[in-house]
């Protein structure tokens, strides 16, 4: 049956959001937070609509509520504290101001330097500049309420549709959070959801010189490249993997390592797992050998692989004794010049059903003609 809910599960807020703005001569929001994740879900749509009015909340006055709330104080305190924000001064209302723009400049920075993104800011500033989009900050106490409401073009019987509920203007409250949020329809309600913003509106401070400053300052409207910058971002591209994986404890039952060796370990990991094999290279003394030996130990303990170690023969009794028992490895070692004897059996079962072969000093190898070469590679 037809129905009005909208709960991100079998109807999504972001298409019922853009397809009232495909319809809206104007748009009027009322959220909790201010974040690019939802207008860049509604980008597209946002050119339609001849005017945006945007209403966030003051994260300040709401931290200090929850914090009145946690602490147990009486509602009397609650609703003293919320009546002295009716009242602030401007060195009051200022600061509201700095820490609202002091957060869209932190959501700025997280922004990836992609051209999607870049063209996201360039027309939130087309639209400001054009006074399409207005924003304004509440700081008359926390603004929970999360109100999206359209007007419709003169002519039509209905004068405009709502959404109201749970969901911020972002890609999570408008897609993948679950909500709970409902269709509202009448002229009745339009009108009443439309004197309730209006009052709201009227108590804001307004925020699109703050919102536009941050704007032209971030890196999507620098036109100039430094060197440096080019620099970054190339290094931001190289390693962001590893910027984003999640942290990984090392276990108490791996071989002592430092902080470096164990961030080798993680890189070597990620690069195993997308081609199927990796070097372990640095100069003398930076322990490539405990690196290697942990890679093996991570291996067997949490993927249950099992290792065939290959080294130069005076190698074989230091990985015996003091890596592959000492931290239990549970490896076959193989000395390399085995591979050259004649009466090699390479077909041993010790030798075979192996998931890994760590070969050490692999620079011996680096010449195709030799027949340890060619049993190596079978």
């Amino acid at each position: 049956m037809p129905h009005d809910i909208i709960d991100n599960r079998e109807t999504f807020l972001h298409d019922a959001v853009k397809a009232l703005l495909s319809e809206a001569e104007a748009a009027h929001f009322a959220v909790g937070f201010f974040f690019l994740s939802g207008f860049k879900a509604i980008a597209r749509h946002l050119e339609k609509v001849s005017e945006l009015r945007l209403l966030i909340g003051n994260t300040t006055s709401r931290e200090t509520i929850e914090q009145l709330a946690e602490s147990h104080r009486s509602r009397m305190s609650i609703q003293a504290y919320q009546r002295s924000l009716q009242f602030q001064n401007v060195e009051q209302r200022k600061e509201v101001l700095a820490v609202s723009a002091r957060k869209i400049r932190e959501r700025l920075e997280r922004l990836d330097p992609t051209d999607e993104d870049q063209e996201l800011v360039r027309q939130l500033v087309r639209l400001l500049e054009a006074q399409r989009l207005k924003v304004r900050v509440y700081s008359g106490g926390r603004l929970h309420a999360k109100a999206y409401i359209f007007d419709y073009p003169a002519g039509r019987y209905e004068r405009g549709i709502a959404i109201v509920g749970s969901s911020n203007l972002s890609l999570a409250g408008l897609r993948d959070n679950t909500e709970l949020n409902v269709v509202v329809h009448g002229n009745a309600n339009h009108e009443q959801l439309h004197k309730w913003f209006e009052q709201l509106w009227e108590e804001a401070l307004p925020f699109e010189e703050h919102l536009m400053n941050e704007l032209r300052v971030s890196w999507a409207m620098n036109e100039t490249v430094t060197p440096y910058e080019l620099y970054l971002k190339v290094l931001y591209h190289l390693t962001k993997e590893r910027l984003e994986e999640p942290d990984m404890p090392l276990p108490a039952d791996f071989p002592p390592l430092a902080d470096f060796q164990w961030a080798a370990v993680k890189s070597a990991l990620r690069i195993l797992k997308r081609h199927n094999g990796v070097f372990i290279s640095d100069v003398v003394g930076l322990g490539k050998t405990y690196i290697a030996a942990a890679l093996l130990k991570w291996l067997k303990v949490r993927e249950r692989q099992r290792a065939l170690i290959i080294c130069p023969a005076p190698l074989v009794e230091m990985w015996r004794e003091k890596i592959v028992d000492r931290y239990d490895l549970g490896a076959e070692v193989l000395s390399l010049g085995m591979l050259s004897q004649p009466d090699f059996d390479w077909g041993a079962e010790k030798y075979q059903n192996k998931h890994l072969v760590l070969l050490d000093e692999s620079h011996n190898l680096r010449h195709t003609d030799t027949q340890r070469y060619d049993r190596l590679y079978k």
